[in-house]
Formats: structure tokens, sequence, C-alpha cells
């Protein structure tokens, strides 16, 4: 549950960016009362009900506090779901809200802790106190929507009788509500006691998958070597992961849901694509949190399952907040849910909405339904960490005329490239061509011999072009013209957003974590845990490194070796001077 509220809370803007004064606007508890009601009423106007009833009541809750400050306000409505409200004029006046969804009772202190310590991390770069707490909008700087959800009953009223105010929506899409345990992860690899899980990225992307109902069988395999789950602080043997995606997906076996009583023959369909999926993405399986880059998903729908190759990665510091909101809006308006993902989780997003000056979007966490809910995207840049949100669009799938050839498999390993591939169920060819090239006009052949005489195939080119490039095998047929499979494209060699491709987990995490990346080159290298204070607990490293894939591991414990406290923590990795800080949550 913690592992959750905090990858739901970080899609809220991290700071507000002033210039030289900044005027901080906070809220009170009748302000923010008055915006649930309204947003409550608001809702009913235009959907005419709230969740399965036509009224609904709104509760107070006490005011979230840190240190005496008032961080939001958390109103539980009857007969279900609730609202957020955040305590400042500066961010959208609904942070989160859901028509169904009960929260935990307060006696669950983990949860509300986790989301005291949050939100005042959110409000770091906001000002002090100002001269007037009890203003709705109309102060500079505030967001605009506080105008109109902060007014008395009544005013509302007649704002809603005369204006007619905006409601625009689409979706959402999805009605599966998948999770990362069991039974989803059945075919995941077993840990040192329980089974791993999915994990979030391949979860998500299997969601997808599923919605499409795409593709009748994939193409190709992939093997590689897992280390074991060492993310627990066991040591266990290492496995290598195989994977067939030559498979058929029994799309009608795949419910939107499982329990105890799912039968057995749709366990097997749902978690047979899920591990497949994870696989496909590289999955670092572990009982203590599963993980995999956000960069894989593009070819491996590509790859092996046949989608198109329209999709790519956005990185959402490139675009203003209008064009991120524009992008989503492209996207689900044409049929298309988003692989969303904040720093430390993915997820789906599968509706947009505009109402009073909010822009709101859906997502399914993959909780099992527990956090399928709408959030709003404040104008406010993420200023703490650029890179924090990202989404793949485009997914589309393929057109529907899936042969029986050989399917091809290309894997990108640094400079070069892998291809695999087996003989297919046509007649058997005289032999395969790999060719490479942009397209077929300008595309080379790379091999001298033809290769023949195997079922199975894997061939290696060497000096893969580090810009990205596409390739087709040529399966001669012995007197009849050839038959030609692909492109099948290799994505690029370096990432545009980071060069040395960090990815830290797990996160939040108890006992150890870990920070992978790959030096281009040889570097020198300090990484540091310092708490929020500022005050280092333990340095990881302050060496000198050869170039290739890198793994440093902190195992919660401080410089002298006594265990840190719960709580949040940054890690500062300097490479060749160039420093990149991530923010750690250790539970105990």
């Amino acid at each position: 549950m913690i592992a959750r509220l905090l990858a739901r809370l970080l899609l809220l803007p991290a700071a507000l960016s002033c210039a030289a004064v900044c005027i901080a606007l906070p809220v009170d508890e009748d302000v923010s009362a008055a915006v649930a009601r309204n947003w409550v009423r608001y809702v009913i106007h235009q959907q005419g009900g709230w969740g399965m009833s036509k009224t609904a009541t709104v509760q107070t809750e006490d005011p979230f506090l840190l240190d005496g400050e008032t961080l939001a306000y958390l109103y539980r409505i009857v007969p279900s779901g609730y609202v957020v409200v955040p305590a400042r004029r500066e961010l959208s006046p609904v942070t989160a809200y859901s028509e169904t969804t009960h929260l935990p009772s307060r006696e669950n202190g983990g949860f509300f802790d986790l989301l005291q310590e949050t939100l005042g991390d959110r409000m770091t770069g906001l000002s002090g106190p100002s001269a007037d707490a009890k203003g709705g909008g109309g102060d500079p700087g505030a967001h605009p929507a506080w105008a109109y959800l902060s007014l008395p009953p009544a005013d509302f009223e007649t704002w809603l009788d005369d204006e007619d105010p905006e409601w625009e929506s689409t979706g959402p899409m999805l009605e599966t509500h998948w999770e990362q345990g069991w039974p989803f992860n059945l075919a995941c690899p077993m840990g040192e006691e329980y089974r791993t899980f999915v994990g979030c990225t391949g979860l998500a992307l299997a969601q997808l998958i599923r919605f499409h109902e795409w593709p009748r069988r994939g193409q190709g395999s992939i093997s590689y070597w897992w280390a074991g789950d060492t993310h627990c602080g066991d040591v266990m043997d290492g496995l290598t992961i195989y994977a067939n995606f030559m498979v058929p997906y029994n799309w009608a076996l795949m419910p939107d849901t499982m329990n105890w009583e799912t039968p057995a023959a749709q366990q097997a369909a749902v978690s047979q694509l899920c591990f497949n999926v994870a696989a496909a993405i590289r999955t670092d399986f572990s009982v203590c949190g599963s993980s995999a880059s956000l960069s894989r998903a593009t070819s491996a729908l590509i790859n092996y399952f046949d989608f198109e190759y329209g999709a790519r990665e956005y990185p959402r510091f490139r675009y203003t907040d209008a064009a991120w909101f524009g992008l989503i809006k492209g996207e689900i308006d044409g049929g298309r849910p988003i692989l969303y993902a904040s720093t430390i989780h993915s997820m789906v997003c599968d509706g947009w909405r505009e109402a009073v000056d909010m822009q709101q979007i859906h997502l399914n966490y993959g909780w099992g339904g527990d956090g399928d809910n709408w959030y709003s995207l404040d104008a406010i840049e993420t200023s703490a960490n650029p890179a924090a949100e990202r989404m793949v669009a485009g997914i589309r799938p393929g057109s529907g005329v899936q042969t029986l050839v050989p399917a091809l498999s290309v894997v990108r390993e640094g400079s070069t490239a892998i291809l695999s591939w087996g003989e297919g169920s046509l007649n058997p060819a005289a032999g395969f061509h790999v060719w490479r090239g942009s397209n077929e006009s300008d595309r080379v052949r790379l091999t001298v011999l033809a290769l023949a005489g195997f079922s199975e195939y894997v061939w290696i080119d060497q000096h893969a072009p580090s810009r990205g490039t596409s390739y087709w095998l040529e399966m001669m047929m012995g007197g009849v013209p050839s038959v030609w499979i692909g492109p099948m494209w290799l994505p690029p060699y370096t990432v545009a957003d980071d060069p040395l491709q960090p990815i830290v987990g797990p996160n939040p995490f108890n006992p150890l974590t870990a920070v992978r990346f790959a030096l281009p080159r040889d570097a020198q290298v300090r990484a540091v845990v310092y708490d929020l204070a500022g005050r280092r607990v333990e340095t990881l490293i302050d060496a000198a490194l050869p170039a290739g894939p890198q793994r440093l591991v902190w195992d919660g414990r401080d410089s002298s070796g006594r265990h840190a406290a719960s709580g949040r923590y940054l890690l500062r990795l300097v490479v060749d001077g160039e420093p990149r800080t991530f923010k750690l949550t250790l539970t105990r």
C-alpha cells in the first residue's frame, strides 16, 4: 500500500517555480470544504449522479499536518469515494478523487504517514504563510479553478445554472483490473521462498495488449540471464529466463479480474501473457519488487507482439503542460491507451477530462482496481526531477495479417544486434540471408553464405548502427520467389534523456536497493546517500570505474554499520563531475 500511494502521489507537481518574490497562497478548512462540496455537486450536475448513487454527502476529515503545517484536506464521500483538496491554491483544487474507492481507516498509520510526508515534499518549493489564508480564487498565482470551486453554495448553484461550465471527457477505456501478485504471477520465477512479482511495467503493458486483444500469436523468443532474487537480502542461484512468444493468445480466456474462484485455464492464460510481456522487457524479477526499463517497451511491442512501428517514448520535461495534455487527448481520442510512468511506477493512462479549468487523467495503476481513479495535472513544472513522468504513446496493433513464416526477433546488446528465428511452418526453406537497412530500397545483405540446416537460428551483427536500423530475413524457397520477413526495428543505442540509462530499484525498499547504469566510457564515479537535512549517511563508491554496466547497492545502513531509520533519502550519483539525484524511501 505504501509503494502504491507513493507512486500515485509522484504524479503531483514537485514544486512551484517562482520569480524573485513568491506569495504563498494557503487554504483553510472552510475553503477546502467548499471545494469538496462544490466538486461533488459539479460531478452530479454533469453526470446525473456520483458513482452508483444519485446523491452524495461530503464528510470532513481532519487536515493532514506536518510539523504544524497543513498539507491537504481529505474528504470522505457518502455513500462512496473521496476528494483530496491541497492546502495551497497554487495547486489544482482537486488533487485526486474517486466516486467508488474507499480509503483505509486512519488506524492504518503507514498510509497516512506517507501521505503527509509525500505532500510535504511536494510543497517544499512553495513559500511560507501569507497574510490572508482564507481567500478562494482571484489571487495572483492561484490556479484559476479556485475562483469557481470555492464559491458559497448558493453562488455556485447560480454559476452552474448560468454558465453551464465545461465538461469534456473520454474514458476510462480499460475494463481490466489486474495486479502483480497471485494469480497473475503464476508463470514468474520463484524467489528464495516466494514467487516473484510480474513488475509494474510488464503488467501495465500486458493490460494494454489485452485491451487491443492482439496478437493472436506472438513472434520470436527471448532468453537472458537472471541473477536471482537478491533484492530482499537473500542470496540465490540465478537462471536463464526463457520466453517463447510464438504461442497462441486466447483472449476469450482472459477475464477482467481474477480471484481464488477463477478457473485454472483462465489463470494460466493471463499469467502466461503477463510473464511473456515481463520477459520481453527483460524484467529483473523479485519478491521485493520486480523492475524493468520503460525504454524497452516499444521494441518489445514491435518485435515480439506484432504492434506497429509508431510507438515511441515521450519525456514530460520536453513539453509544456498544455502540449503534454494535448498528446494524451490525441491518443485517448484515437482509441489508444498510454503506457504512463512516474519515477518508480508504470501504469496505464486510459482517459482524459477537462472540467472547471482543470486537466485530469484517468490512471489504471495495476493494483486490482485500487487507485484506478481521476488525477489532476497541475500547470506547474516538476522542477525537482524533469524526467519524473514519461509515456509510451502511439501503441497500435498490427495490420491483422499474421502468416506462418519464421518469427524474427532482434535485440540490441550495446553495439551488437542479436537476431533469432525458427524454421517456420511453411515448406522448409532452402536457406536464409540477413539484410539491414532503413527501407527496402537501401537494404544491404549482411550474410555471405546462406544460413541453412537448423530448426532454430541465432545470428549476431557485430556492427549494428548506433542510430537504430531495421533488419529483414530473406527466406529462399528453392526455385520460387523468396519470402521476405521484416522489417524488424532495432532501437538506437543511446537514450536521449540520459546516456547512463540509470534505474533505481526497488523503491520503496527494505533492506536493499540498487542503482544500475551503463558507463559509455571509463569514468570517475562517486555515489553518496544523504538524509533530507543534507547529512551524509553512507558513501557507496568514490573511484574510477570501467566502461560498461554498473550496479551500486545500498544496504540501508549508515557509514557506522547501523540501520538507517525509515524515511526519505537522497542518492547523489556524480559521473565525471555531472551529478544526478534520486529519491529513495526506506521502510522498516
